[in-house]
């Protein structure tokens, strides 16, 4: 049985307590191995943004929130570690896949 150690990130969200804890978890394992957790990540991004979205969020308060938490989720872990390709710390790679997912997800959610 493996233990992962939980993200503790400071910043504060509208979520239920099980939607924060697969955000932290899918946030989490995009960082440390960001190519195997695509899916899931953009999974829990897409069912977070579409929540907030139908709580009256707009969509550039959703990128701002979802921006906010991959920066937190990387600063708690100390992941400065930076890409051989671009040279940026990885995060941002995460990060600039996540606000693309919260735009769409949050987008889909006012086409319905």
């Amino acid at each position: 049985m493996s233990v992962q150690r939980e993200i503790v990130t400071q910043v504060q969200t509208p979520f239920a307590p099980r939607m924060r804890t697969r955000l932290d978890r899918a946030i989490g394992q995009a960082l440390m191995s960001s190519a195997r957790s695509a899916p899931t990540l953009r999974r829990a991004v897409t069912a977070g943004a579409q929540q907030l979205r139908r709580s009256g969020y707009s969509t550039e308060a959703i990128t701002t929130l979802f921006a906010a938490l991959v920066e937190d989720a990387a600063r708690a872990r100390a992941l400065d570690a930076r890409s051989l390709v671009s040279g940026q710390p990885r995060w941002l790679d995460v990060r600039s896949r996540v606000l693309t997912w919260a735009a769409d997800g949050a987008l889909a959610e006012t086409d319905d």
